[in-house]
């Protein structure tokens, strides 16, 4: 079953799943400081 979802997911234009969805997607590069600010520590 996990196959076939990945299968689906890799062959599949994501565009009309995330089209007109308030979504935020997390760039890993963006990291959170303890202080609440985007931590300035380069990603190890």
């Amino acid at each position: 079953m996990l196959n076939q979802r990945l299968t689906w997911l890799f062959n599949t234009d994501p565009r009309p799943l995330l089209d007109g969805r308030l979504l935020g997607l997390e760039r890993e590069a963006l990291r959170v400081a303890p202080d609440g600010c985007i931590s300035q520590v380069r990603h190890p």
